[in-house]
């Protein structure tokens, strides 16, 4: 599926929940944005199809195979290859898997994107036990 009829289905389904609640509205448009450009920080590469084969795996939802495909774009850029692993792994709430392929990234290229979410995502491990006390 393309990015618009995905995004079509989703508008006609908060829709249908905002005809029964109507705030349920204002959280379905904000969750719509919020997938729209949640894969905007995927880096991807000239010439590596793998890296543009993972963003549509992501995109759609296959996680799963958007870290195959990432993977396959080892070979010609390990560390946006890396980056992009620890992304789909961030967004699957594997932080520690996470914050060991951001390390892999950022020993090979160092950047602040890389940094940045790995700091997050420690943060939101150690944040994770303390949620699960309440």
């Amino acid at each position: 599926m393309n990015n618009r009829l995905v995004a079509a289905l989703i508008l006609f389904t908060v829709q249908a929940l905002a005809a029964q609640n109507p705030d349920s509205l204002r959280v379905g448009i904000h969750q719509l944005k919020s997938e729209q450009y949640r894969w905007e920080d995927l880096k991807l590469v000239q010439g590596v199809g793998a890296f543009v084969h993972g963003k549509a795996c992501a995109v759609k939802g296959d996680l799963k195979g958007a870290i195959v495909e990432f993977q396959k774009g080892v070979k010609k850029s390990k560390a946006a290859a890396y980056y992009n692993i620890g992304l789909t792994y961030f967004y699957m709430h594997n932080y520690p898997v996470a914050i060991q392929y951001f390390k892999k990234a950022e020993r090979i290229k160092p950047d602040a994107l890389s940094r940045s979410y790995r700091q997050t995502a420690a943060r939101k491990l150690k944040e994770k036990p303390n949620a699960m006390k309440k």
